[in-house]
């Protein structure tokens, strides 16, 4: 496993993740917020170019109606975010 996310959709990435509202999208969210093990990050900087950025575990997790609109009004996204990954780098 391995987190893939474009800066757009989630400007404070890798350290804040916006997931979407579809099924499959909320439920690798869910597995990813409850597994212990870090997973590599990279960040979409254009096309066909990623970045690995480190490898993190999710700090916190959250559906607050609160943490989804702070972060999805900085993201300029409206009614498609289903939660918030709060992600901490892990030093190897």
């Amino acid at each position: 496993m391995c987190g893939a996310f474009k800066i757009q959709a989630n400007p404070d990435a890798p350290s804040v993740v916006l997931p979407g509202l579809g099924p499959q999208i909320r439920h690798s969210a869910e597995v990813f917020a409850r597994q212990t093990e870090p997973v590599p990050i990279f960040i979409k900087r254009a096309t066909n170019e990623w970045e690995y950025v480190g490898n993190f575990h999710v700090q916190r997790y959250s559906e607050s109606a609160r943490d989804i609109g702070l972060h999805a009004r900085r993201a300029a996204r409206k009614g498609d975010v289903s939660s918030v990954l709060f992600l901490e780098r892990v030093l190897a």
